[in-house]
């Protein structure tokens, strides 16, 4: 098996230090997260998509030998020809590889146009324990649910900490404390979190200034979450994102094509896709207009 594509990020890291030796934190269907000092690198299988700290590999399945906790070197090499794969030692020919590039796209104009209706596509494929639910108790002139996910005793715990967040983005508050939601919801990466990254990418892509607050206090609190999504969040306060999210962005002036991946994006995860775009919404209705102007009213 050998590497096929790689994060720029990573292939940059590569070709810097020649090896990166790591050791598998954890296994899953499709992708194998190994863990170098204080950083996640994802080994995904052939035609996974890309997030921002990945290799891809040209294979369709994981060696059944691997174990968590095993070592695995990633070298780079200048000429893979005569060399053995393994999962032990990961040759890198970077300077002959499919390269991603996880940093949004330049912005020639700014055409919301194809976001306004991103209200309408939440409710029609609303995910069952996202955070839409929730985000719709304070947005109810906008958006919609008539489902619940939660107990009572968590939604009554958390409601008060979003309304905050929500109020408190609203008047673009300097500082924002994250200590209450931040790695609240289920999954891997909490619901919570994957609307931090949406909002994030909306505020890079429109070239906001508010993303400093946002990223800065994320920063102080991410070590509360799980490993992987504080891998995810970090990575998006270096203005870096999956692969579905860049295509997304690439496409907004496209409405066949948008409608296209915004439905990958929604493919992602269990509900990460879904809570993911709550946070663009969320970008879109709050900051959609200079601060002069009032705020979007969706259609």
């Amino acid at each position: 098996m050998k590497a096929i594509k790689i994060s720029r990020p990573i292939c940059d890291i590569i070709d810097k230090n020649g090896t990166i030796t790591t050791t598998i934190h954890s296994i899953y269907k499709s992708t194998c997260n190994l863990k170098s000092e204080n950083r996640l690198i994802s080994l995904l299988l052939k035609n996974k998509q890309m997030n921002p700290a990945s290799i891809m590999l040209d294979s369709s399945f994981f060696d059944g030998q691997m174990a968590i906790g095993d070592t695995v070197e990633l070298t780079k090499i200048s000429n893979n020809s005569n060399i053995k794969e393994s999962f032990f030692q990961l040759y890198v020919d970077t300077d002959n590889i499919d390269i991603f590039d996880p940093s949004l796209p330049c912005h020639h104009f700014i055409d919301f146009s194809q976001m306004r209706n991103i209200n309408k596509y939440l409710a029609k494929n609303e995910t069952e324990m996202g955070i839409y639910p929730l985000l719709c108790k304070h947005y109810n002139d906008d958006i919609s649910s008539s489902k619940s996910y939660y107990s009572s005793m968590m939604e009554n715990y958390i409601t008060p900490y979003l309304n905050d967040f929500i109020n408190e983005l609203e008047n673009k508050s300097h500082s924002i404390d994250l200590k209450f939601t931040i790695g609240f919801g289920a999954g891997l990466t909490p619901s919570f979190d994957d609307l931090l990254v949406g909002l994030m990418s909306f505020l890079v892509y429109t070239k906001n200034d508010y993303f400093q607050v946002i990223s800065s206090s994320c920063l102080i609190r991410v070590d509360q979450t799980t490993d992987i999504s504080r891998e995810m969040l970090l990575l998006a306060t270096k203005k870096q994102f999956n692969e579905d999210i860049i295509n997304l962005y690439n496409a907004i002036d496209n409405e066949i094509l948008f409608m296209d991946r915004l439905d990958k994006v929604m493919k992602y995860g269990h509900s990460s896709g879904h809570d993911t775009l709550c946070g663009i919404y969320l970008g879109v209705k709050l900051f959609g207009f200079p601060s002069n102007k009032k705020q979007l009213k969706l259609l």
